[in-house]
């Protein structure tokens, strides 16, 4: 797993890495913190690691709403609803 628990105050905080910065080549990292129990933050942080792993991780604080939408569009409208459904969504977003 490439990140780690942290007691931080009365919570925990989470840090995991984020793959290397295309243009510099540095490590990036995320911290979240705001975890009540260990045992919380280390499931948030197996979701988060996944995410990274399988290239879906997107930091919200970097998303216009546009691009969130989008993402959205991508990953949730699945076979799940109707066609009709998923062509209104894609009217109102793009």
């Amino acid at each position: 797993m490439r990140g780690s628990v942290v007691k931080y105050g009365a919570g925990y905080s989470i840090i995991f890495d984020m793959g290397r910065d295309p243009v510099t080549g540095k490590r990036k990292q995320k911290r979240i913190s705001g975890f009540t129990t260990k045992k919380e933050a280390e499931a948030e942080l197996a979701k988060y690691v996944a995410e990274v792993e399988r290239g879906t991780y997107l930091d919200p604080g970097k998303l216009t709403v546009g691009e969130w939408l989008r993402e959205w569009l991508k990953n949730h409208c699945t076979g799940d609803l109707s066609p009709n459904t998923v062509c209104d969504y894609r009217m109102i977003v793009v």
